[in-house]
């Protein structure tokens, strides 16, 4: 964690859970079930690419790119799953980075 200056006057949370963001939106509106129902989505999408990544960051970039020419059928495909895996990743960052502040607001939507 880094302690940050700032400059400015904090946001209040008011004004933080008033922000909208591209990923937020996904679940913005839908009922619990569904919320529920995108995110094991979106980590079910994430999980088996961060597996893969995790083996590749294991080897050498010689081996990768070996690995990679003699199996191209599968590891082609895989490597262009991970670049979305990777946009997935990123909003559930997002998702979690938000959900505190939303929460601390008070806001609810499930009645």
């Amino acid at each position: 964690m880094r302690v940050i200056k700032a400059d400015r006057t904090p946001a209040t949370v008011e004004a933080i859970s008033a922000l909208q963001f591209a990923a937020v939106k996904l679940f913005h509106g839908l009922t619990q079930k569904e919320r529920t129902s995108n995110a094991h989505g979106f980590v079910d999408r994430v999980r088996p690419a961060f597996v893969i990544a995790c083996e590749l960051v294991g080897l050498e970039k010689a081996e990768l790119i070996d690995r990679v020419e003699k199996n191209y059928e599968v590891l082609g495909p895989a490597l262009m799953a991970l670049a979305h895996a990777r946009d997935e990743a990123k909003a559930i960052l997002e998702i979690l980075g938000r959900g505190s502040p939303r929460h601390g607001a008070g806001e609810r939507r499930d009645g």
